[in-house]
């Protein structure tokens, strides 16, 4: 799950000023930090089925895993969170956490 989003946030920020997050990969886990500051979001991975979705880097199916409790986020700048992940594996749509959730 940490490699797709790892490989997602470098292609999505590599013209943009980055945002750093957090993901804790499951419970009781160590969070994995991307980008070069301290986290201003994290996404916690409840369960399996919020790991598969964060994955997949799908929009619908991370909507879907959040509203089911699979997937939980904190943090002060969770928008900026949604342009990383694609809508049916096609690219960010700069939609925001906060319309979308």
């Amino acid at each position: 799950m940490i490699a797709p989003l790892q490989r997602r946030y470098q292609t999505f920020f590599a013209g943009r000023t980055p945002v750093s997050f957090a993901v804790v990969p499951g419970p009781g886990a160590a969070p994995h930090t991307f980008g070069p500051d301290a986290p201003v979001y994290t996404i916690s991975v409840l369960d399996e089925r919020g790991a598969k979705a964060l994955a997949s880097l799908d929009q619908f199916g991370v909507a879907v895993a959040y509203l089911n409790g699979w997937l939980d986020v904190d943090g002060s700048e969770v928008p900026t969170a949604l342009p990383l992940i694609s809508v049916n594996g096609v690219g960010g749509t700069g939609m925001s956490f906060d319309r979308a959730w």
